[in-house]
C-alpha cells in the first residue's frame, strides 16, 4: 500500500482560499392549483399504466403461417411504418396476420388491420397521453403514409415485386381503401330512398 503523502508547500505560501458554498435555493412552494394539476397528472398516468397492462395481457400473437399471402388489391404497410405512425409496439403488431417476404426481414401487414388495432388500443386508453390517430391529425394537417398495394399474386412466391409502393395523403385514404366508394354508394342509396 503506498504511503500517504501530503502536498508539499513552501513555508511562506499563503493558505488556499476556502470556497464558499452557495446557499441552497429555497424550495418552491406549489399553489393549490399546481398541486391539483400534479395530482390529476399522477392519477391520469396511473390509469394509463393500468390500461396498458390490461391491453398487453389481452394480446395473443398470431400463429405464423409461412404460406400466408394477402389477396391482390390489399393495402399493405411495413411493420416499422405501422409502429411509427400508429404508436404500436412489436407485441401489438405481431397479433396481426402478415405476409413475410422470402429471404427478407420485411413483412406486409394489412393497413386496415393496423388501423383497426390502433383504434382499439386508442379506445382502451392504452395510448400515450396526447396521441391522436393519423387519420384524425390529417383533418388539420398534411399527414402522408407509405403504403403498398398487392398487384400480383404469384402462387408459389412471396416477393417484394408483388407490391407497388404508394405515398398516400391520409385525407385521400378513402380513395384507396374502399371507404370512400362505400360512402358514395350509401349516399346514393339514401338519396334513392328519400326520393321514393
Amino acid at each position: 500500500m503506498p504511503a500517504y503523502r501530503t502536498k508539499m508547500r513552501c513555508a511562506f505560501a499563503s493558505p488556499e482560499p476556502i470556497k464558499e458554498k452557495k446557499p441552497r435555493a429555497p424550495r418552491k412552494k406549489l399553489t393549490e392549483e399546481e398541486k391539483a394539476e400534479a395530482a390529476e397528472k399522477r392519477s391520469a398516468r396511473k390509469e394509463w399504466m393500468e390500461a396498458t397492462k390490461e391491453w398487453e395481457e389481452a394480446l395473443l400473437p398470431w400463429r405464423q403461417d409461412e404460406d400466408f399471402k394477402w389477396p391482390t388489391g390489399t393495402l399493405g404497410i411495413y411493420k416499422s411504418d405501422a409502429k411509427s405512425k400508429y404508436s404500436l409496439t412489436d407485441a401489438d403488431i405481431l397479433t396481426l396476420r402478415h405476409e413475410s417476404i422470402s429471404n427478407s426481414p420485411k413483412s406486409f401487414f394489412s393497413y386496415v388491420d393496423v388501423r383497426n388495432l390502433a383504434e382499439k388500443k386508442f379506445a382502451s386508453g392504452a395510448m400515450k397521453d396526447g396521441y391522436d390517430l393519423p387519420e384524425l391529425r390529417a383533418l388539420v394537417e398534411i399527414v402522408s403514409i407509405r403504403l403498398f398495394r398487392k398487384i400480383d399474386h404469384l402462387p408459389n412466391r412471396r416477393v417484394r415485386t408483388n407490391w407497388s409502393e404508394m405515398n398516400v395523403n391520409l385525407r385521400l385514404i378513402g380513395n384507396y381503401d374502399g371507404t370512400r366508394e362505400k360512402e358514395r354508394k350509401m349516399g346514393a342509396a339514401n338519396g334513392a330512398v328519400k326520393k321514393a
